[in-house]
């Protein structure tokens, strides 16, 4: 059976500089075999968190929305992509709205002691964000709420593609060493 890869598009632009590179990993996994999935979240129908309190007994959302088909692949994929722009020193509002939806998650693993999805090291998540500015700083702050997903999910923080100096829709597809290393973080996703 292949390896399968669950990418999230995090971003509310479509064809911009996340969905470009997302797009090129995900290449790169399938160029060594995986199949692959894009779940790009802008199209789909997703309430935030309400802070309910409904997944207190069960570890399960009560909101029925889109995001119950995500609670089943986050618990049953192996390979994870998650993509976003730089918003404000942080993760995409999309992408915000799925870590806060994974509270139920949180919930189930941390105080109810369930099983939420296998433990592995061969469950590993790659992190693409790209934002406009020059240099390597301020992704800081929006690495650490992908780990925490991550670690809520049991999922490795595996490898990571930084993109920086990425100002305006296309400045990604511009840029080929960036297209070449999403496709090789995606590879490496796969083989390493």
């Amino acid at each position: 059976m292949a390896s399968k890869v669950l990418g999230f598009m995090t971003s509310p632009r479509k064809k911009g500089n996340s969905d470009t590179l997302i797009d090129e990993a995900l290449k790169g996994a399938e160029s060594r075999g995986a199949e692959t999935e894009k779940i790009t979240l802008c199209d789909l129908a997703l309430s935030p968190c309400i802070e309910c309190g409904g997944c207190n007994k069960t570890g399960k959302c009560v909101v029925n929305d889109d995001f119950q088909k995500i609670y089943r692949d986050l618990a049953t994929e192996h390979f994870f992509i998650f993509a976003t722009p730089l918003f404000f020193a942080g993760v995409s509002s999309l992408g915000k709205c799925l870590i806060d939806r994974c509270q139920c998650m949180w919930v189930a693993k941390y105080r109810l002691r369930k099983a939420i999805a296998p433990k592995s090291p061969n469950r590993r998540g790659l992190l693409i964000a790209s934002k406009g500015m020059p240099g390597k700083d301020k992704f800081e702050h929006l690495k650490a709420e992908v780990k925490s997903f991550f670690t809520v999910n049991n999922i490795v923080y595996f490898d990571e593609l930084l993109a920086d100096d990425c100002d305006g829709k296309g400045a990604a597809r511009e840029r080929e060493d960036l297209l070449r290393e999403a496709f090789t973080c995606g590879e490496r996703l796969i083989t390493n």
